[in-house]
């Protein structure tokens, strides 16, 4: 039975493909094999994914029962050459017809996260119709996941107390605490972490990562940084014990985090230089955008507005290209430094070096965030 517990977790979280909905993505048509990925921080705080051959569609597929009106834009009104009292001209439609799409998505790429048990959706394959009675000439559709995942977490909690599989469990805990508080739930989380440590001692600690993880970063958004940096140091000791150099990354990124909260500037910089340059060197994106959003801060603290905005420019460019969302609880910590920035800088000046930002190839980015100017 323990065995089957982790194929029925991984077959609940291919088949969520099902439930999603449009997001911008250029067509390509499906591929036997599906390209390396990194899984989303969300649910992993050490992402480390493989790619799986899988044939497209590989999931159930779906057409929507109802139709999907698009924001619709008119362009033929003619360009206004002169001023004038002249009432401007309004397109109508003739009565009864209605913009109209049907959607339906064929089918969707997988990967899988080897090391915690984690399967993801990639790419989303669609086809859209018009099935209404006007042309469509500018229209826009965004494809978003329906967030299931603490939906699918706890069904596969129940499944592993009924197995006893306290390993499993533990770990699940410990993954859904760290998702619920990426989503802000501070509370829920709180009792998520606290029973993933108590089912914990009970597997001989073996599934720690998350919880300490977890605690370290609730304390961190508490204001209680002692303990944060003793839940994150012990996570970061016990990581270097087992050999995963890249949670020791992550984890070292985050104390950073906790050293710039406690006033000391000099060791955060010293930390976050060292891990931007090993995300640098292992080419790992998803490390370098979590790594400079927390240099964008220190720059905002050592009042280098300009660095710490291309800063934000560059990660907000890299996570739409890697699809890798900044979760909600740390795109709060950043509103407040982009709201310092503009009120010391002006909104001008702001989006200026935040399209500068944007604009930087990636060895630039690594660049200017090690030199600070």
């Amino acid at each position: 039975m323990k065995k089957a517990i982790p194929t029925i977790l991984l077959a609940v979280l291919l088949t969520s493909c099902s439930g999603w909905v449009i997001q911008p993505l250029p067509y390509t048509p499906p591929t036997p094999f599906l390209p390396f990925t990194q899984t989303p921080s969300i649910y992993t705080p050490t992402p480390v994914v493989i790619g799986v051959n899988s044939s497209t569609p590989a999931v159930i597929t779906f057409t929507p029962s109802v139709t999907i009106f698009p924001s619709l834009t008119l362009t033929n009104t003619p360009p206004a050459v002169t001023l004038s009292d002249t009432p401007s001209f309004t397109p109508t439609v003739p009565p009864g017809v209605s913009p109209a799409v049907s959607v339906k998505v064929l089918g969707c790429n997988t990967s899988i996260d080897i090391t915690h048990g984690m399967g993801e959706v990639t790419n989303a394959f669609v086809t859209l119709k018009n099935t209404g009675g006007i042309e469509l000439t500018n229209i826009k559709v965004t494809l978003f996941a329906r967030d299931e995942g603490r939906e699918q977490l706890e069904e596969a909690v129940v499944l592993f107390r009924q197995a006893g599989d306290w390993r499993f469990l533990a770990q699940t805990l410990g993954i859904l605490g760290l998702t619920v508080l990426s989503n802000g739930d501070l509370e829920t989380a709180q009792e998520f972490l606290d029973e993933a440590y108590e089912v914990n001692k009970q597997s001989n600690n073996r599934a720690m990562e998350f919880v300490l993880t977890g605690k370290g970063i609730l304390c961190t958004l508490r204001g209680e940084y002692e303990p944060a940096r003793a839940f994150m140091q012990k996570n970061i000791d016990d990581l270097e014990k087992t050999g995963n150099r890249m949670g020791v990354l992550w984890g070292r990124a985050r104390l950073g985090y906790v050293a710039l909260h406690e006033g000391s500037v000099a060791e955060a910089h010293q930390i976050l230089v060292d891990t931007i340059e090993n995300f640098h060197t292992d080419g790992n994106k998803n490390g370098l955008v979590f790594a400079l959003d927390r240099m964008s801060s220190l720059y905002v603290v050592t009042n280098k507005h300009e660095v710490a905005t291309r800063l934000i420019g560059w990660s907000d460019a890299t996570r739409k290209e890697i699809g890798d969302p900044r979760p909600r609880i740390e795109q709060a910590d950043l509103d407040e430094d982009i709201a310092a920035i503009k009120a010391k800088l002006g909104v001008d000046a702001y989006e200026t070096a935040y399209n500068l930002g944007r604009s930087l190839a990636l060895d630039e980015a690594v660049a200017f965030a090690l030199g600070g100017k």
